[in-house]
């Protein structure tokens, strides 16, 4: 990896993709704290970059290239993939909290903040598969059918993406007090099943938005922001 620790870890994540394994290990924001060089990321959580830097030259997987990849392919990646799983995995999570109860003060405050991102990603995602994607995609036809593509409604098809940006910014925000508000997901030694099972669910929701939120910031909206600038 050439000149890999002046890069962004957003641009790492986005050319190696199985980088994303490394950063979420060592929970490096690598989706809307993508713009960071990769020695100030680590600064801010406290590893070492000559740590991070050999780990990242030994990382393989078997990720796709979505920087090469069609628009379209790349679209129904998000959708298909995160999107649904998140329709399943966010009403999964409100059941397991109501099995739990409010015994615990620290139980009741987590499950307010996760029905604030909730809230949050339910609204989000709606406005992505009924506005945004469907306007990326009818893009994406013109260009392939070399017709220009005129002006979208909502003026530029940044204006969007500068919203869906914001609403990730406040996604990750949740997550960083859910994971303060647990300890880094450290269940208390008297923990019940059904609050293992809230945490196991907590923390895969993290990593998978995680996910989701590199492929569109780090990915997705400057490929398709570019369109404009051509």
């Amino acid at each position: 990896m050439t000149q890999t620790s002046e890069k962004t870890v957003g641009e790492i994540a986005a050319e190696y993709p199985a980088a994303s394994r490394v950063f979420e290990k060592h929970h490096i924001d690598y989706c809307c704290g993508g713009k960071r060089s990769l020695i100030d990321a680590c600064r801010v959580a406290g590893t070492a970059a000559e740590e991070i830097l050999e780990e990242l030259a030994g990382a393989t997987g078997e990720d796709r290239d979505w920087n090469s990849a069609p628009i379209a392919d790349l679209v129904r990646e998000i959708v298909e993939r995160h999107h649904v799983w998140l329709h399943s995995e966010l009403p999964l999570i409100d059941h397991l909290f109501a099995l739990v109860g409010h015994s615990h003060a620290e139980t009741r405050r987590v499950q307010r903040v996760f029905s604030q991102l909730k809230t949050e990603i339910e609204s989000h995602m709606g406005k992505e598969e009924r506005f945004l994607f469907p306007a990326i995609l009818e893009m994406d036809a013109l260009r392939a059918a070399g017709k220009p593509i005129p002006r979208p409604p909502f003026g530029t098809i940044r204006n969007p993406i500068t919203m869906m940006e914001h609403d990730h910014q406040l996604a990750i925000q949740y997550l960083d007090e859910i994971r303060d508000l647990t300890y880094g997901y450290d269940l208390p030694e008297d923990a019940c099943h059904g609050l293992r099972m809230v945490y196991r669910e907590l923390e895969a929701l993290e990593a998978d938005l995680h996910r989701h939120i590199h492929l569109e910031n780090n990915i997705l909206f400057p490929r398709v922001a570019d369109w404009e600038r051509v």
